[in-house]
């Protein structure tokens, strides 16, 4: 995986792995997946499509 941007006023880091594929992660807890290649993913960014959520970790108080 290699850094790629951000995404989301800063909020998400981009990440691409190997085949192509293209990560958002937040605070460690929250994983999407943007898009299978980078123009998916610019194409989903761009349209605000909905994101499919590869982990999400509830924390406890």
């Amino acid at each position: 995986m290699v850094v790629i941007g951000t995404a989301f006023r800063d909020n998400v880091v981009l990440y691409m792995s190997k085949a192509g594929n293209v990560y958002a992660v937040r605070d460690d807890y929250y994983i999407w997946k943007i898009g299978c290649g980078i123009y998916e993913a610019l194409i989903n960014l761009c349209k605000g499509r909905e994101l499919k959520t590869i982990h999400k970790e509830h924390l406890e108080n």
